[in-house]
């Protein structure tokens, strides 16, 4: 999880705000896949490296959805990888 990797440190509370969305932000950057400022907010840019990172793992299947904007394969692709303990 990004809390045991060190990314987020505040009470889990089931909001993707964003504490969370820094912490996945800075955890999408060491990865390579995020190189904008880690600023907390989840927009279009954050979207496009979370929708490549899940694609290189299997995990959303829609080459041509690469698109930025968080829809059903985005939410599908991230409870997948999470389901799988990719992070």
């Amino acid at each position: 999880s990004l809390a045991k990797k060190g990314y987020y440190s505040a009470a889990v509370d089931g909001v993707f705000g964003s504490k969370t969305a820094t912490a996945l932000q800075k955890y999408l950057a060491k990865l390579g896949y995020y190189t904008r400022a880690v600023d907390g907010d989840f927009g279009y840019y954050s979207v496009v490296a979370l929708q490549n990172w899940l694609q290189h793992l299997g995990y959303y299947p829609m080459t041509y959805l690469i698109d930025g904007s968080w829809g059903k394969y985005t939410t599908q692709g991230l409870q997948q990888a999470l389901n799988a303990n990719k992070f």
